[in-house]
């Protein structure tokens, strides 16, 4: 039995767990609930697939769907869907702390809160970003900045 055989067949004892397959060669997409997100991925560390690779959000206009994206060899990722209305997942950085770094911009790029995050301080956008603006989500509209000079 291959490697992500074995991982799948470990996941799907689990009752945390909504979906899990086989994308491709070494790929695995496995869904959870927001509220099993913390235990799934505890559970993936306790697995050896603990190298934080990334995190993607998708605005779907009403979800959001995060995707954390782990592994070497094996690549896992754990999707999660979020109401647009209120956002939020528990922070990894208890049991991945490199995470932060990518907690923080999809807090500040889509609005997810970041449950017990240890930094939610701006990364990408200025200081005198307005609160509550996403530039990321659907729903952000682009402004033409008024010209530096008269005329």
């Amino acid at each position: 039995m291959s490697e992500e055989e074995t991982l799948i067949q470990s996941i799907k004892t689990r009752n945390d767990v909504i979906e899990v397959k086989l994308t491709s060669a070494r790929r695995i997409l496995a869904t959870v609930a927001p509220e099993n997100y913390f235990r799934f991925v505890e559970f993936l560390k306790d697995s050896g697939v603990s190298h934080v690779i990334a995190i993607t959000c998708i605005d779907m206009c009403g979800n959001v769907e995060v995707l954390l994206h782990l592994g070497r060899k094996t690549i896992v990722t754990v999707r999660v869907l979020l109401s647009t209305e209120k956002p939020e997942i528990d922070s990894l950085a208890s049991i991945l702390p490199g995470i932060v770094i990518h907690e923080r911009e999809i807090h500040e790029m889509m609005g997810i809160n970041i449950k017990n995050s240890p930094d939610l301080s701006r990364f990408l956008l200025s200081e005198d970003w307005p609160e509550g603006v996403y530039p990321l989500r659907k729903s952000f509209v682009a402004k033409t900045p008024d010209p530096i000079r008269g005329g």
